[in-house]
């Protein structure tokens, strides 16, 4: 059991960093979305979306992530779309 406490602690660690880095991209989406509102440009871009898909794929150092990588970052882009649309309401 200790070795599964150890990897608890080890996802326990890594989640806290994750939380540091998505209140890093929330931050960045509310400027992008200020940004988008100040110039009238639509909060959703697929293109966009497409090439951040595309680069993440490229950076995966395990391809057999891949499927699970891509939920991942749509899920983190409809969250961002999400927080944008709120922050120009």
């Amino acid at each position: 059991m200790d070795v599964l406490l150890k990897y608890r602690d080890e996802i326990d660690s890594i989640d806290k960093e994750l939380i540091v880095l998505f209140e890093k991209r929330m931050d960045m989406a509310c400027l992008v979305a200020e940004y988008k509102k100040d110039h009238e440009m639509d909060i959703f871009h697929q293109d966009r979306e497409l090439d951040i898909l595309k680069k993440c794929i490229a950076d995966l150092h395990n391809k057999n992530y891949e499927e699970y990588a891509v939920d991942y970052i749509k899920k983190i882009m409809e969250i961002s779309k999400k927080l944008q649309f709120d922050t120009i309401k």
